[in-house]
């Protein structure tokens, strides 16, 4: 008797624990990554971790929207919850010489509102700049690009920086990146001799850094034949020419012998069968005369 009402309560237990109630949760969002700080948060470093509503840290963030496009104030650990006190506020950006990494220098350059990637270019993209220019360079097509530099970061844009301004979005034409003192004379440089392009890098790529770099010297001139990643072209070479006691000098430039030298096999072609064909008129003469 006494192991029959053992097993009724035994498996009444059973039965009211399996049919609790699983308790409520929501998601806490924490970090995905560690943010340092002055990072920008998106939805890819980020992620939601169900919790029970009474193991929810006090003040944790439980909304993504609140904290997607904002810049970190203090650095965030992964799997740490996101805090308001970590973020900067809202429509607030610090200084633009704290977001500059230590060596690196901040330059705004202007670029092709076509091919901006204007709605998507955001602070912190990483990016590649290219420059397309004409040239006389005797080696190359009057028109050419090159990649400038690759993989910078962006620190701003012309457009709003956050999504949660109620103005539109105005049209990119200006970024700032950040980058090496030489990489800055060649951006300066660059938009005096053509047009900049920005193509967008994946956000896996590891951006650029510099723990050091060594204040500018003669290394760091440069002119627009560096920029295209061209020897300078050879100085002209001048010819005098007499005639009498009057002297006349002539230069010519490395396109125009370039050019001279490729037309001088041409020229000798159209002389040699001009001989062959006076040599034929004659040979074919003499026989003729021969058999009269």
């Amino acid at each position: 008797m006494m192991a029959v009402l053992f097993g009724l309560v035994a498996a009444y237990a059973v039965r009211s624990y399996l049919a609790k109630p699983e308790p409520e949760t929501v998601d806490v969002w924490v970090a995905a990554i560690n943010l340092p700080k002055y990072s920008r948060i998106t939805a890819n470093n980020m992620r939601g971790i169900p919790t029970e509503l009474d193991k929810i840290p006090t003040d944790a963030i439980l909304e993504p929207g609140r904290v997607v496009g904002r810049l970190v104030a203090e650095t965030i650990e992964a799997g740490q919850p996101v805090y308001e006190a970590q973020l900067f506020p809202i429509d607030e950006e610090p200084a633009m010489a704290d977001q500059v990494p230590p060596g690196m220098r901040a330059v705004t350059i202007s670029v092709n509102e076509l091919t901006a990637l204007s709605g998507v270019l955001l602070p912190d993209s990483l990016v590649d700049i290219s420059l397309t220019a004409e040239t006389d360079h005797p080696d190359v097509d009057e028109k050419v690009t090159v990649t400038l530099v690759s993989g910078v970061k962006v620190l701003a844009t012309s457009q709003q920086r956050h999504r949660f301004s109620e103005n539109s979005p105005r049209p990119l034409r200006t970024i700032t990146v950040a980058a090496t003192p030489q990489q800055a004379n060649k951006l300066i440089l660059a938009q005096q001799f053509g047009q900049l392009h920005v193509t967008l890098r994946s956000s896996l790529d590891a951006p650029q850094t510099v723990s050091l770099v060594k204040d500018s010297d003669e290394d760091d001139a440069i002119d627009r034949y560096d920029l295209l990643g061209l020897d300078a072209p050879k100085p002209p070479i001048a010819s005098q020419i007499w005639r009498g006691t009057a002297m006349t000098e002539v230069r010519f430039g490395q396109g125009e012998i370039a050019e001279s030298r490729r037309a001088t096999p041409a020229v000798e072609m159209r002389r040699a069968k001009r001989s062959e064909d006076v040599g034929a008129v004659k040979r074919a003469s003499y026989g003729f005369l021969g058999e009269l």
